[in-house]
């Protein structure tokens, strides 16, 4: 090979490498030396679409924020004021981060019942099941049993 041969292949693998910096945000003075291309690689920016692409594969693998509702039935509460039922739909590998409410009927006297029941409700705790296969949710009362069936929301946060 000739002299000229190997200067046409560094301009040509110079010139490349310049489009593909510039392709990922960098900038690239015309007639810099290649010595500063390295540089200019370490500050180009992140493309669009790889922005795009990574929030779509964190999206895939972030768990997402889940609502399960549980019936505490009136005639399911022992002479002991507690209750316990079965969730199967419960995802029971995300028991530590879960909000919980009672669903609040649009009829204003059973509304006040249901309020009423639920202030009855002390403690609320999720137990995964030995096979995995959902959770045990126990409710505990003081002070006497809702009179009134309670549908608890469960906010199971992703």
């Amino acid at each position: 090979m000739s002299i000229q041969t190997e200067i046409s292949r560094i301009e040509t693998a110079k010139a490349d490498l310049k489009t593909a910096i510039e392709a990922k945000g960098g900038t690239i003075a015309d007639g810099a030396g290649i010595d500063t291309y390295a540089a200019a690689l370490n500050a180009a920016k992140i493309a669009i679409e790889d922005v795009a692409g990574l929030a779509a594969v964190l999206a895939e693998k972030a768990p997402k924020t889940v609502t399960v509702e549980a019936e505490l039935p009136m005639l399911g509460w022992t002479d002991a004021n507690d209750q316990s039922v079965i969730l199967t739909d419960f995802p029971a590998e995300r028991t530590e981060h879960v909000l919980s409410t009672v669903e609040l009927s649009y009829d204003s006297t059973l509304r006040k019942q249901e309020q009423e029941g639920w202030n009855l409700v002390t403690r609320l705790s999720l137990n995964p099941l030995n096979d995995g296969s959902g959770v045990e949710l126990y409710a505990t009362c003081d002070g006497g049993k809702p009179e009134v069936d309670l549908t608890v929301r469960l906010e199971v946060l992703g």
